[in-house]
């Protein structure tokens, strides 16, 4: 029988992901995920080999690999330059933040992870899980 304090492992990890969807760390991990699904579709869709882009780039393949697996860092020049080696336009824009109602203390936060989760933000996330 568990105590009113106690919290489930998947209640724990609910309040968590929840608590860390608004902060800057969380934003930029999904902006880099979507980054990073986006440049691996158009290489599929084109056919392009990690060979082939570095080459484009006058690159290393290891350095196309760290770039795709999230371990470089990605400036907005590099982001262009592999836009224009890929033949694509980077697009962006600013929208609204919608920022979900707070649930109630006992109510259950359900949230879902998207299948573009590959790797989980653990570093950056790492001074959140005190909270909860």
């Amino acid at each position: 029988m568990r105590s009113k304090q106690s919290v489930t492992p998947s209640e724990w990890f609910e309040c968590k992901l929840a608590a860390s969807k608004d902060t800057p760390e969380y934003e930029l991990e999904w902006l880099l995920l979507d980054i990073e699904e986006a440049l691996h579709t158009s290489m599929e869709a084109q056919g392009i080999t990690r060979s082939e882009l570095a080459d484009r780039l006058g690159t290393s393949r290891a350095f196309i690999t760290k770039l795709l697996g999230g371990q470089e860092n990605l400036t907005l020049k590099t982001l262009v330059r592999v836009a224009n080696a890929l033949e694509m336009k980077v697009d962006t824009r600013f929208i609204p933040r919608e920022r979900a109602a707070k649930p109630a203390k006992k109510q259950q936060v359900k949230t879902a992870v998207g299948p573009k989760m590959r790797r989980a933000p653990a570093s950056s996330l790492s001074a959140l899980w005190g909270r909860c």
